[in-house]
């Protein structure tokens, strides 16, 4: 066999084989497990398996959600970004994704609208992306407890990420302020002269 017309046969077969594929950066999990209600009913053949960050920006950050088990229509994704102190992003909207026709993974698009709030930094903080996997219809899907998911499967990633606000620090910074102060004398000071 010729060794060359081998080489770019296995070359050609690479790269079909892994063309298409997105980059795509696995996030670390910081907590997983099945709500409180969900736990006790659930099945075991269901879960979520991981979380990968598939592109960011100034405004936008897209995520990838891999899972097992929910392959019907009666089951959504619910994904937010929550800052270090686990509270929702200001300007950043849950995202919700029917699971149908999605057998083992779903795409995320978070984006970021500066002007939802009056913000006073010029960048904001994503620490953690929260995922919780529901049925379609559970009225107790928006419900929970210090965090924890009263139903569904529940997991959260650690986030490095930082929106920016279109503020400048330059802008928010107190060095620019001037401040007009009228002085007098108190005490002996009255009775000093120039």
């Amino acid at each position: 066999m010729n060794y060359p017309k081998f080489i770019i046969l296995l070359a050609v077969l690479f790269w079909a084989l892994n063309a298409g594929a997105q980059d795509c950066s696995p996030l670390s999990p910081t907590s997983s497990g099945a709500g409180i209600l969900a736990g006790l009913l659930g099945d075991d053949a269901e879960g979520i398996d991981g979380a990968c960050q598939l592109a960011s920006g100034a405004d936008y950050y897209a995520v990838e959600v891999e899972y097992k088990g929910y392959d019907d229509e009666e089951h959504r994704l619910i994904g937010q970004l929550l800052d270090a102190n686990h509270h929702e992003i200001p300007g950043c909207e849950r995202v919700v994704v029917s699971l149908k026709n999605k057998p083992t993974s779903a795409k995320l698009n978070f984006a970021f609208d500066a002007a939802a709030k009056d913000f006073v930094v010029a960048n904001v903080p994503v620490r953690y992306l929260k995922v919780v996997i529901v049925e379609g219809d559970d009225p107790l899907s928006d419900l929970n407890i210090g965090g924890i998911s009263l139903t569904g499967t529940s997991a959260e990633y650690r986030v490095e990420h930082t929106f920016k606000t279109g503020k400048t620090e330059e802008g928010l910074s107190s060095s620019n302020v001037t401040v007009s102060v009228n002085l007098s004398p108190v005490g002996r000071a009255r009775t000093i002269k120039q």
